[in-house]
């Protein structure tokens, strides 16, 4: 399990975040009904299985070949997440993703809240990258490109959102990691959510098909192109293969 720790502000940024949230995130309604922009997502799919004849079911196909000399092809990752540095805020995120063949889905909860002077505030999203392709899969190298939603709780708005992620296998204990997120508001043009983590995870301990890591991050986070959120994390994963 992931746990994140994050460092110091200097105004109470959550407090902010939700207050730009409320006042309609910079103008123009953006968002959407999750279920809508889940089913735009899915159509895009099926066009794309069309177009290329057949060639994702046998990509896929060959991807799952390669489960005997890299397990984590078929696997579920589970992550725990606690920042507590800057002091004044913290950002508590859970994870879980599900990998299969050429496909992977990723579903985490974003959790920020800060407290000063007796003033709680909290600001909170779900996000579901419902749909990911694994576009480079070998022993050293994973790359892959995600959509989904952005669900953000304190307006109730749903917004499309994209990743990429990057991992690099130097050694069998060490893996790198990169990663960024983008949520648009697609009324007004603004980027309601641009984040950026860089981390290193080495394998602990392993127990028959379980591996544990611990692992160092560095998240930046960029909120309705106004408010910035960074933290320096410390925690654990674990992996099911």
């Amino acid at each position: 399990m992931l746990m994140v720790m994050a460092l110091p502000a200097q105004s109470q940024k959550t407090r902010d975040i939700v207050d730009i949230a409320r006042s309609g995130g910079g103008g123009g309604d953006g968002g959407g009904d999750g279920l809508w922009i889940l089913l735009d997502a899915a159509d895009i799919f099926i066009d794309l299985f069309i177009w290329t004849g057949g060639a994702i079911t046998e990509g896929h196909r060959q991807i799952l070949e390669k489960d005997g000399y890299i397990p984590r092809i078929k696997s579920l990752e589970f992550s725990g997440q606690y920042s507590a540095l800057p002091s004044e805020y913290s950002i508590a995120i859970p994870r879980i993703r599900a990998n299969w063949g050429l496909f992977s889905t990723d579903l985490r909860y974003y959790h920020q809240f800060e407290s000063r002077l007796g003033d709680f505030s909290k600001y909170n999203t779900l996000d579901w990258q419902f749909l990911m392709i694994n576009i480079v899969t070998s022993e050293k190298v994973n790359f892959r490109l995600g959509t989904g939603i952005m669900s953000e709780r304190v307006t109730g708005t749903t917004y499309n959102e994209n990743t990429f992620n990057l991992d690099v296998y130097p050694t069998n204990r060490l893996k790198i990691n990169a990663e960024g997120r983008f949520a648009l508001n697609y009324g007004s043009g603004v980027i309601v959510r641009r984040e950026w983590n860089a981390g290193a995870y080495y394998l602990l301990a392993k127990h028959k098909k379980k591996g544990f890591y611990g692992f160092g991050n560095f998240m930046h986070a960029r909120f309705y192109e106004q408010i910035d959120i960074w933290a320096l994390s410390a925690g654990l994963s674990m992996t099911i293969e």
